[in-house]
């Protein structure tokens, strides 16, 4: 289970997560299936970082985004 926060993540979003993973375990995974969520965003707040240490069932990346532009046609 991956959850792609657009701007910062923020800790109310490990209840949220948490719940999915649960649901999956419960309704999709095999037995004894180990069952992890990934929280994304574009900055992990210590509030996020304070709310899932410990949980080791919960990963925190932080994603950068960069656009390249590259002329493909002269209209001159």
């Amino acid at each position: 289970m991956i959850e792609l926060k657009i701007s910062r993540g923020y800790e109310r979003v490990v209840g949220q997560l948490l719940r999915y993973i649960s649901w999956i375990k419960k309704f999709h995974a095999e037995p004894n299936q180990n069952v992890r969520g990934i929280i994304v965003g574009r900055e992990i707040s210590n509030d996020l970082l304070l709310a899932c240490d410990g949980l080791s069932k919960i990963e925190l990346f932080e994603y950068e985004l960069s656009i390249t532009l590259k002329r493909v046609k002269d209209n001159s």
